[in-house]
This record gives structure tokens, sequence and C-alpha cells, in this order.
């Protein structure tokens, strides 16, 4: 099966493609990891949209119960915000594994990840 198919990435496709830009990482494959991320980020827009789109309208019709579930769906595992952060964070690997020449801006790099 093809890692994409249509317009909704499943999280079956989501692992698949992450895997792959993991593994072209983990090979110094820098330019097929962000090719991956890439490509699930294009794929991702359509539902992220789609659910911000959603959150917009909800705010103009407030429900406590109901806010406090879309929150909770919002930043769920499955949830499309919390892949594109895993993407996010696949990029800023990227970046620091090409600074290897560079071990100042490799610090730097670290100490924003320690911060969060």
């Amino acid at each position: 099966m093809a890692p994409f198919s249509g317009n909704f990435v499943s999280p079956r496709q989501f692992l698949i493609v992450r895997n792959r830009a993991i593994l072209s990482l983990h090979r110094n494959q820098f330019a097929t990891s962000q090719l991956y991320i890439d490509k699930t980020r294009d794929l991702l827009d359509a539902e992220l949209t789609a659910l911000m789109n959603e959150s917009y309208n909800r705010s103009f019709k407030y429900d406590f119960t109901s806010f406090v579930t879309q929150t909770l769906l919002f930043f769920s595992p499955s949830s499309v915000v919390v892949r594109v952060q895993m993407l996010a964070e696949l990029e800023e690997i990227v970046q620091y594994k090409q600074l290897h020449e560079n071990p100042e801006a490799q610090e730097f790099i670290r100490a924003t990840w320690n911060k969060r």
C-alpha cells in the first residue's frame, strides 16, 4: 500500500511516513527525510484547515462542555496538531544533525530542547 492515498492521512499512513523520515534521518539522508516531512505536512494541511474552521465556527456558539471536549480532542495523541508538532520536531533534528560542524549552533538547539 502506498504511504499516501487521498487527502486524509490515516494514523497508519502517518506512522509509515514518519518512520521513513526517521530512518532517512538516521542514515544522514537529510534531503529524503525532509521530502517525507514536507509531503506529510502537505497532506495534513487539509485536515488541519478543516479542524481550524470547525473550531472557529464553534467559538461563536459558546458551550462549555463542547469547548472542553473539542479542546481535549484538539490535543489528543492522534490529533493532527500533535502530528504537525512531531514533523516540526523531526525538522529540528534534521537541522541539528546538519550542523555537526557548528557545535555552538547545536548547543543552542539542545538548550531550546531542554527548556521545553
